[in-house]
């Protein structure tokens, strides 16, 4: 009797259950390969399976699969962290100017904004699951070969090479979270993702640090190169593929390939005249430019002219920013899936507005700490919440591109927001750059407040 009640209460359960595509099609697919459709057909009904033990039929609850990727970006911080002490005195140790090292350092963020776009167009056509195996191993070369570089030309050409492993890894770990959320759980989803990218960009410069003074300076880019391939094998084993079949049941799609980057093309124009994602990627790449231009470069300078900060000191703040991320991820994220991501995001503004004009005026060093305070505050609320609206506004055949836009807009930010704060600082003093910074950081977030609605509501393109 126990056993038929049982019985009988799943199958009303799996009656009742609509849940979003989640399924898991070719979870025995190989790197290049596919299965057949019975395969496939069969891999989604035990992944159905496993949904209805798993979630119940409350969709709000995180899916599985998102703490692999947490724990794959928690190694990829750390290998961020590790390179922040160690990277000037290695190119020091080669030869390398200063002047040859930012160039080195741009380049990143150069080959990330040039393979945006393909990237997403692979991970549409191959699957995500390629591009999160294949990104990871392309950074962990990069990388591995940065420890035996002996000149500039060299240097540049591993950090090329560790961008593009980042670009694709990158569109391949979007997209999966995309896939496997939906609207009321797509925020806390993906906040995992940056909250352990911020805790291993915590402990890396710590790593760095002693392994570099212990074993020598190339000894942590082997040990990132390591790291990533560990990544690389996670992906592999913890990640099967979720990318929707074609009609036929097979994953890749028969046409051309001219004729898919023709159709691919095709479906960015209406993204482009989309107000909605296009608002929300003008806050997000002045926000990087902010991040990169006034905190990450002209933040410690200010502090140590002004309130002669020691390095530990300034080792503190970017700590601090990091502690507060790693904290407020979470329930900002709980707060965009139940409240809406524009809700969210406008008092996020306002705070990262308050924080970096307080920084800006700070008189003492107690100022000087409560703007980071606010701005770190601000900041937890535009870690995951504009990834989210564009994952919600876009649709299941234009959402890769969607956010293939929105890494490109961020990666804009990276490149040029240090030129552009270096340049007004040179010229007008520090005020003038985070002036002029928070200016465009104020009017994107006015075209948001303006011409963005929530996602709801949005009509998809």
């Amino acid at each position: 009797m126990l056993l038929y009640r049982y019985t009988h209460a799943t199958y009303r359960l799996s009656k009742r259950l609509k849940p979003p595509y989640r399924a898991s099609y070719g979870a025995r697919t190989t790197f290049f390969t596919t299965s057949s459709k019975s395969t496939i057909l069969e891999d989604e009904k035990e992944q159905q399976t496993n949904k209805i033990i798993d979630n119940g039929d409350d969709d709000e609850k995180i899916d599985k699969r998102v703490w692999p990727i947490a724990a794959s970006n928690l190694m990829m911080g750390t290998a961020i962290g590790v390179l922040m002490p160690v990277m000037p005195l290695f190119a020091q140790k080669i030869g390398i100017t200063t002047a040859e090292l930012g160039a080195a350092v741009s380049v990143m963020g150069v080959s990330r904004l040039l393979f945006n776009i393909p990237a997403a167009w692979a991970v549409d056509k191959y699957g995500r699951r390629p591009s999160m195996i294949g990104g990871p191993f392309i950074s962990s070369l990069g990388m591995t070969y940065t420890a035996l570089c002996t000149t500039a030309n060299e240097l540049i050409a591993s950090r090329f090479a560790t961008g593009l492993g980042g670009s694709v890894s990158q569109a391949g770990s979007q997209s999966y979270l995309a896939d496997i959320s939906t609207e009321k759980n797509r925020a806390r989803t993906m906040a995992p993702m940056g909250a352990a990218f911020s805790a291993g960009a915590l402990v890396g410069p710590a790593i760095g640090g002693y392994l570099g003074e212990a074993y020598g300076l190339h000894t942590p880019f082997y040990f990132i190169g390591a790291a990533i391939l560990g990544v690389t094998i996670n992906n592999y084993i913890m990640l099967p593929e979720t990318k929707p079949p074609n009609k036929d049941g097979n994953i890749e799609n028969e046409k051309t390939i001219k004729e898919e980057f023709l159709n691919t093309f095709k479906s960015w124009k209406p993204l482009f005249k989309d107000k909605n994602i296009m608002s929300v990627i003008s806050v997000h790449t002045t926000y990087w430019m902010l991040l990169v231009g006034c905190q990450f470069t002209l933040m410690p300078l200010l502090a140590a002219e002004r309130f002669d900060a020691s390095p530990s000191t300034i080792g503190s703040v970017y700590a601090l920013t990091s502690l507060i991320n790693i904290v407020g991820s979470q329930p900002s994220a709980w707060l965009s899936d139940k409240y809406g991501r524009k809700k969210v995001m406008l008092p996020g503004i306002a705070l990262i507005s308050a924080g970096v004009a307080s920084m800006a005026l700070a008189q003492d060093i107690n100022q000087f700490y409560m703007s980071v305070v606010l701005w770190g505050m601000g900041g937890t609320t535009l870690g995951t919440a504009p990834m989210a609206y564009v994952a919600d506004v876009s649709n299941e055949k234009n959402r890769t591109q969607a956010l293939a836009l929105f890494r490109s807009g961020g990666d804009l930010g990276f490149v040029f927001g240090g030129a552009l704060a270096g340049s007004m600082s040179l010229a007008y003093g520090i005020n003038a750059a985070f002036g002029s910074s928070l200016c465009l950081f104020l009017g994107a977030g006015s075209l948001f407040l303006i011409r963005a609605i929530e996602p709801s509501s949005a009509k998809n393109v």
